[in-house]
């Protein structure tokens, strides 16, 4: 599935009097990017992040309740990896490198969200 995934870049600046300050660069939207999708569609409450991993090299997961289960058996992790390269033109485009659906046994216990993904 093709998923359409507005990110913002984020910056931080430090002025000569030692203040800092922080700002959104503009929006851009990643193009072509195939994120594959559960066998069953996310109920509600859907939590996703994107992370940077160096260099043009960046992941994408998300999860979500499964369906209107109070205590679902499974819950699904939806994990892509994927590249900026530079596409025809000169243009910068989106190389899926990997992209996977895995079941998370959570045996009838409350589905969980993402709270944090970051990388050292």
């Amino acid at each position: 599935m093709e998923e359409v995934i507005i990110a913002f870049s984020f910056r931080m600046d430090k002025g000569e009097d030692g203040g800092i300050a922080y700002s959104l660069n503009p929006q851009f939207i990643l193009r072509d990017l195939k994120i594959a999708c559960p066998p069953v569609p996310f109920h509600e409450l859907k939590t996703g992040y994107l992370v940077h991993l160096g260099n043009k090299d960046f992941f994408h997961v998300k999860t979500g309740s499964p369906n209107g289960e109070a205590c679902p058996m499974i819950q699904y992790l939806c994990i892509t990896t994927f590249q900026i390269v530079v596409g025809e033109g000169g243009r910068p485009m989106i190389r899926t490198i990997y992209s996977i659906v895995h079941p998370m046994d959570i045996k009838g216990r409350e589905w969980f969200s993402l709270e944090f993904c970051f990388t050292l």
